[in-house]
């Protein structure tokens, strides 16, 4: 075992949006939509990532790396990507400075067999509550990964399998406290609710578009998993959307 990455949280809860219809929502909508909002509770997003990729020399091990706390630690892992990732015609430096700012994102690092950084993913999650007719909720879990990347040198060493992989089981964690808080009733007792899953981001090639449709498709094992078919045919659900 030669690498080791850890997400570095920056809040316990979910982030929650309230969606109400500008034309017909008031001060009540909202007051609801909050009082449905505080029965949703989910831990930490967080993704804990081991690579398991030999190395010429088995006793020699990464330290564990927290990120991103700053710019200062998202330059180091840039310089840590090596020349290729210099030359790469993506704005890798910019995506991880953005993702060491981002609030609410979740970022994992995976390192290679000579412990230098081999790529990193950065996702966030949000829960949005939108707030229907008399006491009708719908509350959507989104997964939304805004940055994949892999160094040119590292492609084709599953490098961004298993950062997926460390994202997944996180997704799975939340599912599970779902569908914890949908058996004991937490949820239905504001009033009727059902629940929808997505993966949303933006696609710039083939390989971006198969890590998310991947994620997505990790999501719906998870969630058809959890729920009973009878309980998701309720919920009007057929799928977790692709948003990408």
């Amino acid at each position: 075992m030669v690498g080791e990455a850890r997400v570095r949280r920056y809040g316990d809860a979910a982030a929650l949006a309230f969606l109400c219809d500008p034309a017909s929502a008031g001060p009540a909508d909202e007051a609801k939509a909050k009082r449905f909002a505080s029965r949703v509770r989910l831990g930490s997003f967080q993704a804990r990532l081991v690579e398991a990729i030999s190395g010429p020399d088995s006793r020699r091990t990464c330290s564990p790396v927290a990120l991103l706390g700053g710019s200062h630690e998202a330059e180091a892992i840039f310089r840590g990507l090596g020349e290729a990732a210099g030359r790469d015609r993506w704005p890798i430096l910019s995506w991880l400075r953005a993702a060491a700012s981002r609030d609410g994102a979740a970022t994992a690092v995976a390192y290679g067999r000579d412990c230098r950084p081999a790529g990193f993913v950065s996702c966030r999650r949000v829960v949005a509550v939108e707030v229907g007719g008399k006491d009708s909720f719908s509350l959507c879990y989104s997964v939304r990964p805004d940055y994949v990347y892999v160094a040119p040198d590292r492609r084709g060493m599953g490098h961004s399998t298993a950062m997926r992989q460390a994202f997944a089981r996180a997704i799975a964690r939340d599912i599970d406290a779902l569908a914890l808080l949908w058996e004991a009733g937490t949820l239905s007792e504001v009033g009727d609710i059902s629940l929808g899953f997505e993966v949303m981001g933006i696609a710039d090639s083939e390989e971006g578009e198969l890590f998310m449709e991947r994620l997505r498709q990790d999501m719906e094992q998870a969630v058809e998993a959890r729920f009973p078919p009878s309980v998701l045919a309720g919920f009007g659900y057929e799928s977790v959307v692709p948003a990408f």
